[in-house]
């Protein structure tokens, strides 16, 4: 037997995989940030690595939309397990509630429900993300017009993304 077994492999390749994916969200992050601030004209004024932290709220309605997409069907699906710990909260045999065999109905919600709410909210993330970054720019840049320029390269960052993430979503969904 060569190399590492199959599960611990993919434990470190999948964290591997992991890590690089943050590195290379974290410089293109930097690298936008940097080409805005050159592009609004507050790099003289405002340090280019101050402007990271000036924008990095924008990025909070985008990993609040990653969680509920991510999220939802786990919150749909296994909420429905309270029913059933909530007559046997100990595992001890009881059904105080008469609930203690209801099962989890994975027809609750449609797998095009579930589609629709993890598209709709990845996207009204990042849009609210732009709006924020926007705002912000109108704070730093010297004019209106140079605030609207900088937005160019986080738009086409968010744009990238959210395409990303689409294609993401909807990799798994392809019939075999």
């Amino acid at each position: 037997m060569t190399g590492v077994p199959g599960f611990p492999a993919a434990i470190i390749s999948g964290t591997i995989g992991l890590l690089l994916a943050v590195a290379l969200l974290t410089i293109a992050y930097d690298r936008v940030c940097c080409a805005s601030g050159s592009v609004g004209g507050w790099e003289r004024t405002f340090r280019p690595r101050k402007t990271i932290g000036a924008f990095a709220h924008s990025l909070v309605p985008i990993a609040v939309a990653y969680a509920v997409a991510h999220y939802f069907t786990l919150l749909v699906f296994q909420s429905q397990a309270l029913i059933r710990l909530a007559s046997d909260p100990f595992g001890t045999g009881a059904d105080w509630f008469g609930t203690a065999t209801h099962t989890i109905d994975f027809r609750l919600v449609s797998p095009d429900t579930i589609w629709t709410v993890q598209v709709a909210t990845i996207v009204m993330g990042h849009v609210v993300g732009l709006l924020l970054a926007h705002d912000r720019a109108l704070e730093l840049a010297p004019a209106p017009r140079r605030a609207v320029h900088s937005q160019l390269p986080v738009l086409a960052l968010m744009t990238l993304l959210t395409v990303g993430g689409l294609w993401s979503l909807s990799s798994g969904m392809a019939p075999l």
